[in-house]
């Protein structure tokens, strides 16, 4: 392992468990989280920019102290494809990969209610009109990204499912300790937490503020901190966004999604999955 560089990332995908995995990673003892949970070191790479020097990526692990695994969890890069995983396979050696699917509809409808959350659209707008206004659905078509993933570090990607990490956390966790090859632990799913609900807010003007604090402090505190100040937040100042999933949206998606669906079927198969979730046959 390169010194005070991560040898363990989580590059995606957003809303699909990402830093809950990453909070509870983070409580193993062989496991050294990033001070700042999404560096995005890599991401200027993928706009076509310099990557900054390697001290600044280094600065994330100087609370190392001989873990087996210093970890970060930067979801853009998933994007990225084999470009990406190309420049950090260039820039970190074979590291290990965490890849967190979630069905798409889901995914996409988590991305709406996270606009509701950071007032990036209109706050009556229904999930169906969102979709089809936006009518990109390139970040969730798993299969185009993740066979570069492949192509580039091989059995060193490990997909984790969301449906699994939430609904058998002990399970999904062990084997993840496993594969990474260290101890497993006994964990209690009522420690489990999601620590990205999607909440929106009581009091619009208050929240314009808060938002504009948080992207300060999530930049320049441990990402444990910044956990607990946001859901302290959200405790006097958030309330359950009630706009529904319908069968009509998931009616519009699936056939977007179902091609995308096979195709990830297939290379998953390949790669020895074979107890996948429902989604898969939508």
């Amino acid at each position: 392992m390169k010194k005070n560089l991560p040898n363990l990332l989580i590059p995606g995908y957003h809303k699909s468990g990402t830093t809950t995995l990453f909070n509870e990673l983070s409580k193993h003892p062989d496991i050294c989280p990033s001070i700042v949970k999404e560096p995005f070191y890599f991401r200027p790479f993928m706009n076509g920019k310099p990557l900054p020097p390697i001290e600044e990526y280094q600065k994330n692990f100087i609370l190392a102290n001989h873990e087996i695994y210093l970890m970060e969890g930067s979801p853009t890069y998933i994007y990225g494809g084999k470009r990406v995983a190309e420049k950090i396979h260039k820039t970190l050696g074979n590291v290990k990969i965490i890849i967190c699917l979630r069905n798409p509809v889901n995914h996409l409808f988590s991305l709406y209610k996270h606009y509701l959350r950071f007032m990036k659209c209109d706050e009556n707008e229904t999930f169906l009109s969102f979709v089809q206004k936006k009518n990109d659905f390139s970040k969730q078509f798993y299969d185009e990204h993740l066979k570069g993933w492949y192509k580039i570090f091989g059995d060193n990607v490990k997909c984790v499912f969301f449906e699994d990490f939430i609904n058998h956390p002990n399970k999904t966790l062990n084997d993840l300790y496993t594969w990474l090859e260290i101890d497993t632990i006994i964990f209690d799913k009522k420690e489990l937490t999601n620590v990205n609900q999607g909440d929106t807010y009581k009091f619009k003007y208050l929240h314009k503020i808060s938002l504009k604090v948080f992207k300060i402090l999530k930049k320049r505190i441990p990402h444990s901190l910044f956990i607990l100040i946001r859901k302290l937040y959200f405790l006097i100042n958030g309330e359950p966004i009630n706009h529904p999933l319908t069968n009509e949206a998931k009616d519009y998606l699936h056939p977007i999604f179902r091609p995308h669906i096979i195709e990830l079927k297939k290379l998953l198969y390949l790669k020895g999955y074979n107890n996948l979730p429902d989604w898969f046959n939508i």
